[in-house]
């Protein structure tokens, strides 16, 4: 079970991983395909702009009819608004494509422009936003097309705008990110002063059943990882509770009470102040197992246990010493006629303390005080079991460490009673 659980741990966590790695590299490649849709946009936009221009200059130059040179831009972009006027003869206009007020917008800028009859071709070519205005002249006819540049290449998402020579060297070769928006240029060959601007929006967002099926592998991810961590830190807590708990009376364990009852010891050191260690060892326990079977001797130890922990402090240390022994540490007393009459106080719950069954046991307890009986946690347990065991010899309940005779017995006793078990001397 250990090496499913490490398994499904490790497991959800590569899986969180390649979700991760999966994830970016979609990014990427989205990165990549955006990058190349507005490189080949540019392109593509400037070698159609390229295109239109030579067709205008050729049919300029050839000097064919009016009518046949706007049908043959029309021909090749058919959103064009195109007008031609012939230089020779009548002066005719002639006007295709777009709106009414662009026709009339380039009628007018053939009726404002000295025109005449040229030896060669003149050319020029004016960016006018998303539009490009292209008028040529030649010796028969002139020319003025306003052409719009997106549908030229087909791809959409282009824009157009005039830029300096260091403009155009610097960004012409790699797609650069502003205010949100992925741009690179792309120069006309025919016309140097003019850059091709396609744009795109920066952002890249997976569509969205990748981004579903990725928030899906997520949480179910995150679950796995949750539950096997939460199924691993349960058995790192369990282990730490054998190795640091009785199981049978939930008591710290003999381990725990030494590490717990030093740290007590030191603090007493340190704050020069007393410290009260008892030893508790149960009479007649071995004849309550021998008689009623060891479910019932757990039940009493479970119910000593029990009544102990619940009469001390909450600073105080209530242990399982081994067997049915119980130890207890109560920092602060350090008067032994105070010691006394909480070992006495002490004997009498674990006397009175009763089994569903009606089984109990007294209590011998043997009592050592710091630093008065010993400077450390051996010293102490070993004049403790030396005091407790003197006191299952003489019948009583409790004995202090360096009290040699029954008779000190009585004299360390409140009022000089001495006190014996029911059950007679032990």
């Amino acid at each position: 079970m250990r090496i499913l659980r490490r398994a499904a741990l490790f497991g959800s966590v590569a899986l969180i991983a390649a979700i991760g790695v999966g994830y970016f590299g979609r990014v990427a490649q989205l990165r990549s395909e955006r990058d190349a849709l507005v490189t080949s946009e540019a392109q593509l936009s400037a070698r159609a702009v390229d295109g239109l221009i030579r067709l205008i200059d050729t049919a300029v130059a050839v000097g064919v009819e009016a009518e046949v040179v706007v049908d043959a831009i029309t021909v090749v972009v058919p959103e064009a608004a195109t007008c031609v006027i012939e230089l020779t003869g009548s002066t005719d206009v002639a006007c295709d494509g777009g709106d009414q007020a662009m026709l009339d917008q380039l009628t007018d800028v053939l009726a404002d422009t000295e025109l005449g009859p040229q030896p060669d071709v003149a050319r020029s070519v004016v960016a006018r936003g998303d539009r490009l205005q292209i008028m040529a002249v030649g010796p028969d006819v002139a020319a003025v097309t306003l052409a719009p540049l997106a549908p030229l290449s087909g791809l959409g998402a282009a824009s157009v705008s005039t830029a300096t020579a260091g403009l155009e060297q610097s960004l012409r070769f790699e797609p650069t990110t502003t205010d949100g928006q992925r741009w690179i240029t792309a120069p006309v060959a025919t016309a140097p002063n003019i850059l091709i601007i396609a744009s795109v929006d920066s952002d890249t967002p997976l569509p969205t059943d990748q981004k579903i099926m990725i928030v899906t592998l997520v949480v179910l991810a995150g679950l796995l990882l949750a539950l096997a961590a939460l199924t691993m830190f349960r058995e790192r807590r369990q282990l730490i509770e054998r190795a640091s708990i009785d199981p049978l009376t939930r008591l710290p364990n003999r381990l725990e009470f030494e590490t717990r009852a030093e740290a007590l010891l030191s603090e007493a050191r340190r704050d020069d102040h007393g410290l009260c260690l008892m030893l508790f060892d149960l009479n007649g326990f071995k004849a309550i197992n021998d008689s009623y079977g060891h479910q019932e001797g757990d039940a009493v130890l479970k119910a000593v246990g029990l009544r102990l922990r619940n009469a001390v402090r909450e600073g105080d240390v209530v242990a399982r010493w081994g067997g049915d022994e119980f130890v207890v540490v109560l920092p602060g007393i350090e008067d032994a006629s105070a010691a006394r009459n909480r070992a006495m106080s002490l004997a009498e719950l674990v006397a009175s303390e009763r089994t569903p069954n009606g089984h109990g046991c007294t209590a011998s307890v043997g009592i050592t005080l710091f630093p008065r009986h010993g400077e450390t946690l051996p010293q102490l347990v070993e004049q403790a079991d030396r005091a407790m065991y003197a006191a299952k010899r003489d019948g009583v309940d409790y004995r202090l460490a360096g009290v040699e005779s029954a008779e000190d017995v009585v004299a360390q006793l409140p009022g000089g009673d001495r006190r014996k078990a029911s059950s007679g001397v032990r």
